[in-house]
């Protein structure tokens, strides 16, 4: 009985359980506070290496390039820990038991999947 009133939710709802909304805010604010601080950062330690070294432009321009790179593999990596806790939330709601869905998400660890919705 249950499952048939899955079945007539809206798009919007499982898109909603599949997603919840605090666990995407969460990664959103962490992707842009650790971006902003890995570029902000490189500008300042390169303006006060440039300084000590007296290479002028050279490490106020590498190190934000590095700070760039660094975010988006950070930003990757929480994107995936985002989605694990999406789909837990997600076989949490379809009701299926803890250990299940543990074993499934275990079992699926390496492959990022939409869930099928009928």
């Amino acid at each position: 009985m249950q499952s048939r009133t899955r079945e007539r939710e809206s798009s919007l709802v499982i898109f909603a359980k599949a997603f919840p909304p605090h666990v995407i805010g969460i990664m959103v604010v962490q992707i842009a506070l650790i971006n902003g601080a890995l570029m902000i950062g490189g500008v300042f330690l390169g303006m006060m290496l440039d300084r000590q070294f007296g290479t002028s432009p050279l490490l106020t321009l590498a190190l934000p390039i590095l700070g760039a790179v660094l975010s988006v593999v950070v930003a990757y990596r929480l994107g995936l820990r985002a989605v694990k806790k999406s789909r837990q939330a997600y076989l949490q709601w379809q009701g299926k038991p803890e250990a299940e869905a543990e074993a499934e998400a275990a079992v699926n660890k390496r492959v990022v999947s939409v869930p099928e919705v009928h």
